[in-house]
């Protein structure tokens, strides 16, 4: 069950992350193919920097193409939708990245504590 609800967190997280990399692209007027690069750069930029340092490699998002899946629906969605998004007050937005962040915050204490975390040895 956790494990259900840790992946569900994660891709709740990279949904959060692709729209708000889709909002600032149409905030810039940038056009499909822009708001498509700026939603993967904002939704895995981090994941991928942590995987890298951390050596699992090959990284998590080219492991499973649920990932691609989650961000072209969801950039494309805020692409067509950009001006009833934008309607929204921008307090909305903060919160929903900042639970973003808590969420992936679960996903690493869950998926990547136990290779920081070392047992003693005395």
């Amino acid at each position: 069950m956790t494990d259900v609800l840790i992946i569900l967190f994660d891709y709740l997280g990279t949904f959060a992350f692709a729209v708000s990399g889709g909002l600032a692209a149409a905030e810039k007027k940038l056009d499909l193919f822009g708001a498509l690069f700026l939603g993967f750069v904002t939704a895995i930029g981090g994941g991928t920097t942590r995987d890298m340092m951390i050596g699992n490699t090959p990284v998590s998002w080219l492991q499973n193409p649920a990932y691609f899946y989650i961000i072209i629906v969801s950039v494309s969605l805020t692409f067509l939708f950009t001006k009833t998004i934008l309607q929204f007050p921008k307090a909305l937005f903060f919160s929903i990245r900042s639970e973003s962040v808590c969420l992936l915050l679960l996903v690493f204490k869950k998926a990547y504590m136990p290779v920081f975390i070392r047992p003693l040895r005395l």
